[in-house]
């Protein structure tokens, strides 16, 4: 049976593999393509997270150097009654004066 009719026999064998291979390999590209863009789009939501804490602790920061500013001023205040009460808001250090 190795006439023509074995010589085709292989041809169709080998010509189905190739279609399998082929449909395999797309197949496959396909299946990965989703998952690269599925994990791609959950990175892009976790950096866009990410972000938004960054902003976050950049405005606290902001804040709290303000609050800490004001807080200097409320202790010099106290420290230092009667100036506060004269409305000299601003710190300037005292006056030594030299006789």
């Amino acid at each position: 049976m190795s006439g023509v009719n074995g010589m085709s026999t292989e041809i169709a064998v080998s010509l189905i593999t190739l279609l399998g291979t082929i449909i395999g390999t797309f197949t496959g590209i396909f299946v990965n393509s989703k998952l690269v863009n599925y994990r791609l789009a959950r990175l892009e939501e976790k950096v866009g997270e990410q972000n938004r804490v960054v902003e976050r602790v950049y405005r606290l920061e902001q804040s709290h150097a303000v609050l800490r500013q004001e807080l200097k001023d409320v202790e010099h205040r106290i420290r230092n009654p009667e100036r506060a009460f004269h409305g000299e808001d601003s710190y300037s250090p005292p006056q030594t004066h030299t006789s």
